[in-house]
């Protein structure tokens, strides 16, 4: 990084004025390309185009807030006018230079796209353009927000910049250049700034510190770049928050007393709470949070920000990608992402994305957080299920499952097939099947394990489970037999399965299920789920993992098979070859026999009360 200017001194006197303060972001404004920090792409092209005689007539900087946009035409504009240019190199001595870094030179005009977004403005600007430059070399106009610019004063500005005359130079700078007509974009050499590295914001933070005489903490400098987020000048607006808050020497602690933030290292133990499903104890670290006046909404955005780091470490990332956390906490970052799991941590950033949805609607910000908290702290191990799920399905097991007589396993043929469709075809026609209409079907179809051993599988290794099914093969048990409700999912009743399963849940989320216009079996194990396309919502609600994981184990305990099932919304009106018929739930036909006129009748004679009621399968 480039040291001060030689006479910075007296640029900063220049630009203060007699009396008044310039904020720190000002003074030390970069003057020269070689003090522009996090952009040597465009320091050099726009230096090879002043010593090749290749400037054009218009420039576009477009980039994030706080990066240099206009500070970079500024710069440019000394560049192209100084007295020993055009060079690379403004001597920041003569007067144009002087007048320009202070916005006082009459010949390179700002103007403020935001208020000066009309056609009157933009006929003016073209008025002035064909008068020469009163002294400078160029006449430049810098169009600060350009993007806020109305449709008629593009338009207008159109011909201008296409052709505009020799002494004249455009530079545009803008924070959204979508919004910018394509005419206009054709007509601009775009340069496109970038975020600064947290690395060269604390390097400049540390200049600074050292140039105003005073000192601070490097972690304490380390956590404002980081709250910056590659923004230069919202880095120096925060500092210069810290000293005037500091009389002394700047520390973290005053960095979150400022921020209303918390030390990550607290996050950090709400969340190994959160990772031992301690709801409790993370409740009483949100309330310590709340004592020492942390406001609600950073700790929800600090909560978010370590689950990202945890996320990312669970990948395999280094501590180099961490935002949120201290280098020095890498090790328990670590931690927590072997105990949660990239499943688990998955799970609760979507659960706090929807609690920041519903922020922005609520009053009751605290309230809120604490039943996402509690909510994340019930989530199940997603990544040991997912671990068993691969273990029960390995072959392995599977050959093991083939040598018990515990287990029920057939081959399919034909003739299981025709008697499997036949026995959904009774149980979808409500009548309970026979215990001798029980078929055998493969093992990864079909699979019924002992209480006991379903306990070992889920707390031994794979090679404990040869051990254990040798165990229980030595004592078979002759009357294990095959749940009788078990279906068997095929396109011709799918539709019929998916209306029973309907029927198992409360009447809100049945009614949403049942919303659904397609349900189609495009592979052996994956169910897809079509909405209308206005439906996104009933969409939304079945995507939530709570809700998608009630789906799977129910179709699980009616299939005995582990099926994917995946959301969509239709792009059209589709012919429904399996249309979801409208089941009644559980609820409603408890109010449709409580109504009979037979039931009220036998009520009214005997004087009783209905106490329970018993539905036919």
């Amino acid at each position: 990084m480039a040291g001060p200017l030689e006479n910075q001194d007296e640029l900063n006197h220049d630009v203060t004025g007699k009396d008044g303060y310039v904020v720190v972001a000002r003074r030390y404004r970069p003057q020269s390309f070689e003090e522009l920090i996090g952009q040597s792409h465009v320091q050099k092209a726009l230096g090879n185009a002043i010593e090749t005689g290749r400037v054009g007539h218009a420039y576009l900087f477009a980039g994030p807030r706080g990066v240099g946009k206009t500070t970079t035409a500024r710069i440019f504009a000394k560049a192209l006018n100084c007295t020993t240019g055009p060079t690379i190199q403004p001597c920041q001595t003569c007067d144009i230079c002087r007048m320009i870094s202070t916005g006082e030179d009459m010949d390179v005009i700002e103007i403020d796209g935001a208020s000066n977004n009309g056609i009157d403005e933009i006929r003016t600007l073209r008025k002035n353009v064909s008068v020469m430059a009163s002294r400078c070399r160029y006449k430049v106009y810098i169009i600060d927000e350009v993007h806020m610019l109305s449709r008629q004063a593009f338009n207008g500005l159109l011909k201008t910049l296409e052709e505009p005359p020799e002494h004249v130079k455009f530079m545009f700078c803008t924070t959204d250049p979508d919004k910018i007509p394509i005419t206009v974009l054709s007509r601009c050499q775009r340069f496109d700034l970038l975020p600064v590295t947290h690395d060269k914001i604390q390097d400049r933070l540390q200049f600074i510190v050292v140039s105003e005489g005073r000192s601070a903490d490097e972690s304490a400098l380390d956590l404002v770049a980081r709250r910056a987020h590659g923004s230069m000048r919202d880095s120096q607006s925060l500092l210069e928050q810290l000293m005037a808050f500091c009389t002394g020497h700047i520390t973290v602690d005053d960095v979150h007393r400022l921020l209303g933030t918390t030390p990550s290292g607290r996050i950090l133990d709400l969340l190994e709470h959160l990772s031992r499903r301690d709801a409790a104890g993370a409740i009483g670290c949100l309330h310590e949070l709340w004592k020492s006046g942390s406001e609600p909404e950073q700790v929800a955005q600090q909560l978010m920000g370590v689950y990202r780091d945890t996320l990312t470490v669970a990948v395999g990332a280094g501590q180099e990608i961490m935002e949120f956390t201290q280098v020095d906490e890498f090790s328990r970052v670590q931690q927590l992402a072997e105990s949660i799991g990239k499943y688990t941590a998955l799970a609760a950033l979507e659960i706090l994305q929807e609690m920041f949805r519903k922020m922005r609607n609520s009053v009751q910000v605290r309230l809120l957080i604490e039943m996402t908290v509690i909510r994340i702290a019930t989530l199940e191990e997603l990544d040991e299920i997912q671990n068993w799920l691969n273990l029960l399905q390995s072959p392995e097991l599977l050959a093991l499952a083939e040598k018990s007589p515990v287990v029920a396993v057939g081959k399919q043929n034909d003739d299981a097939s025709a008697v499997a469709e036949k026995k959904n075809e009774v149980m979808q026609a409500g009548s309970a099947p026979a215990a001798s209409q029980t078929t055998t079907m493969p093992a990864t179809e079909r699979l019924s394990v002992p209480h006991e051993a379903t306990e070992t599988l889920t707390s031994t290794p794979v090679e404990q489970v040869a051990q254990t099914t040798a165990a229980v093969d030595s004592t078979p048990n002759p009357e294990s037999k095959l749940s009788e409700d078990i279906l068997v999912i095929t396109s011709q009743n799918i539709a019929a399965v998916w209306k029973r399963m309907c029927a198992d849940f409360d009447d809100l989320f049945a009614n949403i299920l049942q919303s659904a216009v397609v349900v189609s079996l495009p592979e052996p194990d994956h169910l897809s789920v079509l909405f209308p396309h206005e439906f996104s919502f009933q969409k939304e609600t079945c995507e939530r993992p709570e809700r998608r994981q009630k789906v799977v184990v129910a179709l699980n305990a009616l299939t005995g098979r582990q099926y994917k099932v995946s959301y969509g919304l239709s792009q059209e009106q589709v012919a429904n070859d399996s249309p979801v018929e409208v089941v009644k739930t559980s609820r409603e036909r408890n109010m449709e026999a409580e109504g009979n006129p037979f039931v009220q009748r036998a009520v009214e004679v005997f004087e009783a009360e209905i106490s329970h009621i018993d539905h036919p399968q």
